[in-house]
């Protein structure tokens, strides 16, 4: 729980406060607008019924197709919903797209079935996915506030959450196993007689992971962490210090924080 001190300090030390008129549920409930200028807002943001169609369309009628037909078809018309798509892309059955205008997806990347990629809060930066990223199934990358990229040969486990609520950059050929969480923001918690969710939300800064780390199953990655180069972090372990470069990190044991290669 982030106490009415951690607040303080985060006041005093410049921390980046985040508009809630930013999120979307803000947007999807603020006015009078329409059934269907809301779902707009929930999947594609843009103004127009045209794109609207266009996306329904493609994702209704493609979205669930089995087998290697389906993986042919999506391939094929999907690749025009994004910002940018390179070549040889895959994408699985019932892949959930949310913003796909605000998508850049590099060569050969593979979606699994049921994952979700989410780029409302990217605006021009975009969720940017790199060369031969493979993000398995049920996993959920999604960017609620601002810029999210991955870098080449990444692997992203089935069922996790990569979560942008200020920035997140991962580096290349980074591992992180199923159901790893990184996300960041925390709410103000300072006055007693207001609701969590009415004081308002900050983030400490970007969550970094560097090049080449392995990050096991079930970690947790907190608000405002970097993680350098080349970590090996053990399944289970909360991070939230900075990680240095070549360390290795083991929950419940004395090898915590030794650079690799020493005692």
């Amino acid at each position: 729980m982030v106490s009415a001190q951690d607040d303080a300090n985060a006041a005093s030390s410049g921390l980046r406060e985040l508009d809630s008129e930013n999120f979307i549920r803000d947007r999807l409930f603020k006015g009078s607008s329409s059934e269907v200028d809301r779902y707009r807002q929930l999947v594609t943001g843009r103004v127009g019924l045209l794109a609207l169609l266009r996306y329904e369309l493609t994702t209704s009628l493609l979205g669930s197709i089995p087998g290697a037909l389906g993986l042919l078809l999506r391939r094929y018309f999907y690749r025009s919903l994004f910002k940018e798509s390179g070549e040889g892309l895959v994408i699985g059955r019932n892949v959930v797209i949310r913003y796909p205008e605000q998508i850049k997806l590099g060569r050969k990347v593979v979606i699994d079935d049921y994952a979700v990629l989410d780029a409302r809060g990217a605006g021009s930066d975009a969720l940017e996915i790199g060369d031969e990223v493979f993000v398995g199934r049920g996993t959920v990358i999604q960017s609620k506030y601002g810029p999210l990229k991955i870098g080449e040969q990444t692997s992203i486990g089935g069922y996790s959450l990569i979560c942008a609520m200020g920035q997140v950059t991962i580096g290349r050929m980074v591992r992180l196993a199923g159901g790893i969480q990184v996300s960041g923001g925390m709410y103000h918690t300072d006055k007693p007689d207001v609701p969590i969710a009415d004081q308002g939300l900050y983030t400490r800064g970007p969550i970094v992971i560097g090049d080449g780390t392995w990050i096991g199953m079930g970690a947790l990655v907190l608000d405002g962490v970097r993680i350098g180069e080349n970590c090996a972090i053990g399944a289970g372990t909360i991070v939230k210090e900075n990680i240095s470069a070549n360390s290795i990190i083991v929950p419940y044991q004395k090898l915590i924080g030794v650079p690799r290669g020493k005692s």
